[in-house]
């Protein structure tokens, strides 16, 4: 009988920490943060109206749904947009769906963040890749430098 019960107890054991381990390992989701609304996916028309219309700078993040990278920048970059909630714009756009747009913009990788300012098309300044929400704020706080 001792043994059915250490197999039972066993088995039990890895239940519990099957169910643990796929909690942690499920789906992701960006973290709430001050302003709890997800960042806004525009179109490039709508880009260039906001950034003439806007008083604050722009910042977009170009991405493509497939990317594995974009998927890990997402929760940093809103992150970023929750803490300047206020100071700066923040959308991201799809590269797939406004082509003619990331070709004229010189976007050949993605995550690539740029921030605009008003009255003005081209970027401000650009970069590529993943970074943490800290590096987000540095590099928009710097790129009027």
């Amino acid at each position: 009988m001792f043994p059915y019960v250490m197999a039972g107890l066993a088995l039990l054991a890895g239940g519990i920490i099957f169910v643990a381990l796929r909690r942690d390992l499920g789906k992701k989701t960006a973290p709430k943060g001050k302003c709890d609304r997800p960042v806004k996916e525009i179109s490039a028309l709508e880009l260039r109206d906001l950034v003439t219309s806007s008083a604050d700078p722009v910042v977009v993040m170009f991405h493509s749904p497939n990317c594995p990278a974009c998927h890990t920048q997402k929760p940093n970059f809103q992150e970023a947009a929750d803490a300047h909630e206020g100071n700066a714009r923040f959308v991201t756009i799809n590269v797939l769906d406004n082509k003619s747009t990331a070709r004229r913009l010189g976007i050949t990788r993605i995550p690539t963040t740029m921030v605009f300012v008003r009255d003005d098309v081209s970027p401000l300044a650009s970069r590529i890749g993943v970074f943490d929400p800290a590096e987000v704020n540095a590099f928009i706080k710097n790129a009027g430098k």
